[in-house]
């Protein structure tokens, strides 16, 4: 596998290229709302931005945590 240096977002592709992760659009949108979540102020953005993790970004952790599950298996011949 490659190096990558720089941005997150140079990671998050990377990930997609070697076939970690397969929805690299939400990936990187959760970077962009990484950086604005840390200027919200009001309780209504707070409760949006709760809203939209737990909706679609959770699902994309439990599935990285699933293949890299399958490639660590897969990786020591179970």
């Amino acid at each position: 596998m490659e190096r990558v240096g720089g941005s997150p977002g140079n990671t998050v592709r990377l990930a997609y290229k070697e076939g970690f992760i397969d929805d690299v659009d939400v990936w990187l949108e959760m970077l962009k709302r990484r950086n604005e979540a840390a200027h919200i102020y009001d309780l209504e953005r707070v409760e949006d931005a709760l809203d939209l993790i737990y909706s679609d970004f959770i699902p994309v952790f439990q599935k990285l945590a699933s293949t890299l599950k399958e490639m660590v298996k897969e990786d020591s011949g179970e």
